[in-house]
């Protein structure tokens, strides 16, 4: 060996394996750091859906309430004919009424406030539907009861079949309503 010590051969010819063990560290760390990141961003889609769902089932609740409101709107015009007391039978009217308007103002705002302004525009136009169909619950009531007043109960009687009627197309209207929000659920 001439001039080329026998250390020098050594350092030069060592493999280098420490490379591939930082290398595969690397690739370890890499793998862990995607997997928490991938964990957060699926927790966090999960999260949204949730709280999204949340959102879809509270108006359904919602609508419901409605909807037994609408069922105590429409029982005034029938209860006067075993009450007999047309006025207390207003008086109950105009308190269901109320309750009606309060909880159908909160749901069109609600659906008011939607991001999708196509499912919002559908879902209020059939609100309205509903509204005006329980505007024509309570003008058939009120006819009810002036011609229970008036000893017309046979006339009285065809009323309450018109205002059951509108009472029927209410509750289609809203049935659409419920499945619109269904579906979005």
């Amino acid at each position: 060996m001439s001039g080329v010590s026998s250390e020098s051969v050594i350092k030069k010819d060592a493999p280098r394996w420490h490379y591939i063990y930082y290398a595969l560290a690397g690739f370890d760390l890499v793998t862990v750091v995607a997997t928490l990141i991938l964990s957060i961003t699926i927790l966090n889609i999960y999260t949204s859906s949730v709280d999204e769902n949340n959102a879809w089932a509270t108006r359904a609740g919602h609508l419901s309430d409605l909807s037994l409101v609408l069922v105590r709107v429409n029982t005034p015009g029938n209860d006067v004919f075993e009450s007999g007391d047309p006025q207390a039978e207003e008086q109950r009217l105009k308190q269901y009424h109320a309750e009606f308007g309060v909880l159908f103002k909160q749901i069109d705002e609600d659906i008011r406030s939607l991001d999708n302004k196509a499912l919002s525009t559908l879902l209020l136009s059939n609100m309205r539907k509903v509204q005006e169909k329980e505007q024509a619950i309570l003008k058939e009531a009120r006819n009810i009861f002036q011609l229970y007043q008036n000893n017309e109960q046979n006339r009285a009687g065809m009323r309450m079949a018109i205002m059951d009627q509108h009472f029927a197309s209410a509750s289609t209207e809203l049935a659409d309503v419920n499945h619109a929000i269904r579906s979005q659920q």
